[in-house]
Order: C-alpha cells, then structure tokens, then sequence
C-alpha cells in the first residue's frame, strides 16, 4: 500500500489541494498547510523528521510569511507501515508533543485505509453528512436504549412529542402507582 497515494485521495475528499515534494505530499486549504512524510521505519522518522521539517518550513518560506493566520496551522504528518517498540512509541509521543515549527501527527503500523484515515483525523473537519446518515428510527431506538430507566408511559410521552408539563403529569402518575 502506497501510504502517500491513500491519504493524498482522502485529503483531497476533503477538499484540500495536494502536490508532490520529493518523497513527501504538500497539502493546503483555507485554513491549514502542511507536508505528508512516509518513512520506511520508525528510527527514519526518529532520525529525519527535524529535516524534513526544515526542508518544509525553508522552500515555503515566502508564502508561509504572506499567508497570515495559516502560518500558525502548520502541520507535519509522519507516517510509516512500520510496528513500533515501546521505546519508539515513547519517542514518536515527544515528536508529537513539540509543536516548534509545525503541529506534528506521527502514525506507525499504518497497514490499511482506515488506519490511514485515523491518522488523519485532526486534519479532517466533521462531516455532517456522515450524521445524516443515521436513520431516524435508529436515533429513535438508541434513545428508547438511552431512556430505558424511565416508565413506558413517560417514554412514549418524551417519544411523542409531549409537553414538558404533560410529561411531569405523566411522571406523577407513575410515582403514584408505584410508590417506593
């Protein structure tokens, strides 16, 4: 799997325009810029993602001083296909944690698209489309689930629309038929 080529597709999905740099992807939009590193293990991005930085920050130098609030929105994403051990882990956390130059992402054992698209999460909006696609009668039954603690009369008036005040009457019927 081509890491590079599956997050370019997504990012682009979500409307950022991408462009090849060497081994790296530049990604921008309205409000954020950045680069796209794949590494071929995680020492590689240990070692190499200062310069890779660097590199990015240095050849975008002009137009990262004109772009105004888009130049405190830099991003470096660093990725591998690449297990890491619990040493590295502790290593990739601290990349992550030094936000000098660029906010960093770094994800390893990167080995399908939905790993790949969970790397990339902070650089995704939320999508209320993807809210949308829930069903009413699954909203409707998840709120039953959420609700179920309440007597089926009070839950069918909250389900149908009642009135606040015909939902309180309904509450004290019930508390009246079952006392404590």
């Amino acid at each position: 799997m081509n890491i590079t080529d599956e997050i370019r597709a997504v990012l682009e999905e979500h409307g950022y325009s991408t462009s090849p740099a060497g081994r790296a992807l530049v990604f921008e939009d309205d409000s954020l810029a950045g680069f796209v590193w794949q590494a071929s293990s995680v020492d590689e991005i240990i070692n190499e993602c200062q310069r890779q930085q660097d590199n990015f920050l240095r050849l975008r130098d002009s137009e990262l001083r004109k772009a105004g609030r888009k130049s405190w929105n830099l991003y470096a994403v660093l990725v591998t296909e690449a297990e890491a051990t619990h040493e590295q882990q502790r290593l990739l956390a601290n990349i992550e944690e030094d936000f000098r130059g660029t906010r960093k992402i770094v994800a390893y054992g990167l080995l399908s698209p939905t790993d790949l698209k969970k790397a990339i999460y902070p650089l995704i909006s939320i999508q209320a489309h993807d809210l949308l696609q829930i069903g009413h009668q699954d909203a409707a039954d998840r709120l039953k689930a959420r609700l179920s603690f309440l007597s089926t009369p009070v839950l069918n008036g909250v389900l149908s629309g009642a009135t606040a005040e015909e939902i309180v009457r309904l509450m004290m019927v019930t508390d009246e038929d079952n006392p404590h």
